[in-house]
């Protein structure tokens, strides 16, 4: 079971993501950046779905970055619309972004579970990648 910090005011999208996840994982609702900063940068997290375009607590792709860079292994997902927005996924892909979900698309149960289940494979992944190997002459005994 992960635990994922959520960064989404609205609750019906809320709903939604408690619907298809709750029962895999554990989620951890922020009411404002501020929080969700405290959370995974001093909780022991998995992952994070966050909403980037949301006018009460918007993430910009420069925190998106800061994110990534601080937190490499952290899973992260995108639940947004992008509607007008379409090049900021080419963006989000740059970022090394782990998942997106489309809000108002693709935000059934099952396209919502494989998003995060893929985004926190890629993120252990990632994590095994950023693992320094030692070589085999270097092991002590």
């Amino acid at each position: 079971m992960a635990r994922l910090a959520v960064l989404e005011p609205d609750p019906r999208i809320v709903t939604r993501l408690a619907a298809a996840l709750s029962d895999r994982h554990e989620l951890i609702e922020c009411t404002g950046i501020e929080e969700f900063w405290e959370v995974v940068m001093s909780s022991p997290v998995d992952g994070c779905i966050v909403d980037i375009y949301h006018p009460s607590t918007p993430l910009a792709l420069t925190d998106l970055h800061r994110l990534r860079r601080r937190m490499p292994p952290l899973a992260i997902v995108v639940y947004s619309d992008f509607a007008e927005r379409e090049l900021d996924l080419f963006e989000l892909g740059r970022l090394k972004i782990d998942g997106v979900i489309l809000a108002g698309t693709t935000d059934h149960v099952a396209e919502t579970r494989a998003a995060v289940a893929g985004a926190l494979a890629a993120a252990a992944a990632l994590g095994v990648t950023a693992v320094e190997v030692m070589p085999v002459a270097d092991f002590p005994g």
